[in-house]
């Protein structure tokens, strides 16, 4: 059974539903600025981030991404906020992790989140908030990100820090 999007979100799912292998020249129709890539590469990040469910359910868009960057953005709707009205915490994590995901899988192999930490600044009750994720270190192992969530006015509503183990190949699952 497809997931879908929360009710009254049935255009969200527009993006999630095109086939899992896209064409270079399809990647205007998913909104998705892939300049810097490979075309191996941009067949494998439109896969991954595809096949990323969890974003697909809360709305979450991926609207850019290269080596070691990412964008996203998360439209609020009634069901992203709290009890008090504002965006929940879990929904601002979220959309961070995703760009995080997205940024730190982008130069190939497996990366997965060893650590991660967010601050929180303002709270949001309408809008639409975008994350944007940048790589500040980069080995062999390791890499660590700073993914900043900003309201759609620009003003900062969370800084989150991860960092990923970088797996050599699939079979470390």
């Amino acid at each position: 059974m497809p997931l879908t999007a929360p009710s009254g979100d049935e255009n969200l799912n527009r993006w999630y539903d095109t086939p899992k292998r896209h064409s270079v020249d399809s990647d205007s129709d998913l909104g998705l600025q892939t300049s810097n890539f490979k075309a191996g590469a941009i067949f494998d990040m439109l896969d991954f981030i595809a096949r990323d469910s969890y974003a697909r359910y809360l709305g979450i868009e991926i609207t850019d991404y290269g080596p070691g960057t990412a964008k996203a953005k998360l439209v609020l709707q009634q069901h992203h906020l709290n009890s008090m009205g504002s965006v929940h915490g879990g929904a601002v994590f979220s959309l961070a992790d995703a760009v995080f995901s997205v940024a730190s899988n982008s130069h190939g192999g497996i990366a997965m989140a060893v650590n991660v930490s967010i601050s929180f600044f303002k709270a949001v009750r309408e809008g639409a908030l975008v994350a944007e994720a940048r790589e500040i270190s980069l080995n062999r192992k390791l890499a660590t990100y700073l993914i900043d969530v900003t309201d759609d006015h620009g003003n900062a509503v969370a800084m989150f820090q991860g960092t990923v183990y970088k797996k050599q190949d699939v079979s470390e699952r």
